[in-house]
């Protein structure tokens, strides 16, 4: 075989960018949470592969073979490639040939295995690919105990980000980042791409990067490489996709990965090769000319490439996350009229982007923690980057001074003033309002009771964000019997009440969404707290706690099996939506009920505090 440099192995590389994004699953009936394929009976269980063949397998809904460059960022409910609009790259189009390789010769080159990267006592098992173990809050080695991977893949499919609980997107988060043993049934490298993928849909794109990475290039799959290309775009880091780049086989003949080797070539100081393989794929017309402009520009940050680029966006009528990702990792402003009107995990991914200045970054910033994408400290740290980074003249009126004085007032009087500007008129039931409520959470645990009772609602739940269980259990002698401050109590605070009568939960005033009252009870009929009560206040309040489907089957069957990665998924799965409005209660009921049973009574704590006080 005739020997070829790796630079010109370069050349002959293109593949596909595989893009969607899932709206918000609107629950008009407990049954419609679940993706297709559920139902009964029970998926079989097939035994754990010995040695699983790297091979991806077909997604629930079916996926194309060749996944366009521009689909929406807020896209349809599937992963898909059809729609009208844009270019449709073919994945025969054949490559440029360079330094006298024919085409035939390019083919067989590409075809042929990489080398491995690391020597064998450095690479690391794709079976347990993870960020975080026990010690920082992950799951256990056997979370997802004997359950079926292929049926635990399409529950992450079916989750449609955002998830109406704050600390139930945490919990999932965790779970994702677990360096867990990947379930039977499926292949461990296609089990890290549906976790990649579905945390950036849930705007978790650093987690999402972090968990590309975890995986041995040379060990991805076709969907793993294209996760891992989504996960970079949605980070704002186009260099993490160059492992996955440089591993794509010869099938990948697609703009995405040429336009990707041209700039992972870049990064290594080869601009001749990375300015052929733009030319190459802007001479076939295989993607728009935006896509292309906005690779040079990478191209010319990255290294000398001698071309001068000005993006225009005239004519451009959608975002996508090639677009979003590539102009945010150059400083190319997104103009305003491209940004979708709700876009929850896209204000996320924007409020950590690294080129945009702390203070354009802190409207999103409220968005990315109301969805516990950013705890406590990283809201403070950004705030005080935003001070800082301020001109003293010009610092008058902005709400990092807010901030300032709700931590550091001279008075209790003085700090809750100064939080209450931060709050403002926006509700807790919303991504912002929630977010202003994370900011201020250690200001308010600073906060005397004695001298808070007017506010002791937003209070507790302002602690409650970050889990300061301890600080908001100095309320309980202060608020009173009854209030929305004391339910949250009740069922945050561990011992708080030894049970709860019929009259405890039904006299909770209704809240905004006409649920508060239900929420309440199903909270506590899940921890244990209501007892034979529970069924005399469900008739009450007009609720169903024990109605079973699909979900409630299979939720109960994986708390019965001690499978806590499995109940942390369905727990997702079942909490899904915009707000807290969105959930039925006896979801609510289940999920924490599990989540106990499970060993995770603080964090079921959490989330049913956390509905009854956005409701």
């Amino acid at each position: 075989m005739r020997l070829v440099s790796s630079a010109r192995l370069r050349l002959l590389a293109s593949a596909g960018l595989l893009l969607a994004a899932l709206p918000v699953l609107g629950q008009d009936a407990p049954e419609s949470i679940l993706p297709p394929g559920f139902g009964d009976p029970e998926p079989a269980r097939p035994s754990r592969p010995a040695a699983p063949k790297p091979a991806s397998p077909k997604p629930s809904g079916g996926e194309p073979a060749s996944p366009r460059l521009d689909l929406d960022i807020d896209g349809d409910t599937s992963v898909s490639g059809g729609g009208s609009g844009g270019a449709s790259v073919s994945r025969s189009a054949p490559v440029a040939a360079a330094d006298g390789v024919t085409e035939e010769e390019a083919d067989e080159l590409l075809d042929a295995p990489m080398m491995p990267d690391l020597p064998p006592s450095a690479r690391r098992p794709v079976e347990m690919a993870g960020v975080i173990g026990p010690e920082a809050q992950g799951l256990s080695l056997e979370a997802f105990g004997d359950a079926d991977g292929k049926a635990l893949a399409t529950v992450l499919q079916g989750i449609r980000a955002p998830i109406a609980s704050r600390w139930a997107s945490i919990t999932l988060r965790r779970a994702l980042l677990s360096r867990a043993l990947a379930p039977k049934g499926i292949d461990p490298a296609d089990w890290a791409a549906e976790r990649v993928w579905l945390l950036v849909r849930m705007g978790e794109a650093d987690p999402a990067r972090m968990l590309a990475q975890a995986v041995d290039a040379d060990r991805q799959t076709a969907r793993m490489r294209d996760m891992a290309l989504q996960a970079a775009l949605a980070s704002s880091d186009p260099a993490s996709a160059c492992p996955a780049a440089d591993h794509a086989p010869g099938a990948y003949k697609e703009a995405q990965w040429m336009l990707a080797r041209a700039m992972c070539n870049a990064f290594a100081g080869e601009p001749a090769q990375a300015s052929a393989l733009v030319d190459s794929v802007r001479d076939k017309g295989l993607a728009r000319n935006i896509d292309t402009l906005l690779a040079e520009k990478v191209l010319g940050a990255a290294g000398n490439t001698r071309r001068s680029v000005k993006v225009q966006w005239d004519g451009v009528k959608k975002l996508t996350i090639w677009r979003y990702g590539l102009a945010t990792a150059t400083g190319v402003e997104l103009p305003q009229g491209l940004l979708p009107s709700d876009p929850a995990r896209l204000r996320a991914w924007r409020a950590r982007a690294p080129l945009r200045t702390a203070e354009s970054r802190l409207d999103d910033a409220d968005f990315a923690a109301g969805l516990g994408v950013f705890s406590n400290s990283a809201m403070v740290d950004l705030y005080s980057a935003a001070h800082d980074e301020s001109d003293p003249a010009e610092r008058s009126g902005k709400r990092f001074n807010d901030l300032r004085k709700a931590y550091a007032g001279a008075s209790s009087a003085d700090r809750l003033e100064a939080m209450e500007a931060l709050w403002g008129n926006e509700a807790a039931d919303t991504l912002a309002g929630y977010g202003r409520m994370v900011l201020t959470a250690r200001a308010a645990a600073l906060i005397d009771p004695a001298g808070g009772a007017a506010q002791a609602d937003r209070l507790i739940t302002s602690m409650l964000t970050a889990g300061l269980v301890g600080q908001a259990a100095r309320w309980r002698d202060t608020v009173s019997s009854g209030s929305v401050s004391w339910a949250q109590l009740v069922l945050a605070v561990p011992g708080m009440v030894r049970s709860l009568d019929q009259g405890d939960v039904t006299g909770l005033d209704e809240g905004s969404s006409g649920k508060r009252a239900q929420f309440f009870l199903a909270g506590a009929a899940g921890l244990g707290l209501m007892g034979n009560a529970a069924t005399g206040a469900a008739e009450s309040l007009e609720i169903r706690l024990t109605q079973e489907d699909a979900w409630t089957r299979m939720i109960d069957r994986a708390a019965a099996a001690g499978e806590q990665g499995s109940v942390v998924l369905l727990v997702g799965l079942g909490l899904q939506g915009r707000r807290w409005a969105d959930v039925p209660p006896q979801y609510l009921y289940r999920a924490v009920a599990a989540l106990s049973k499970v060993g995770m009574a603080s964090e079921a704590r959490l989330i049913a505090a956390e509905a009854v006080a956005r409701s």
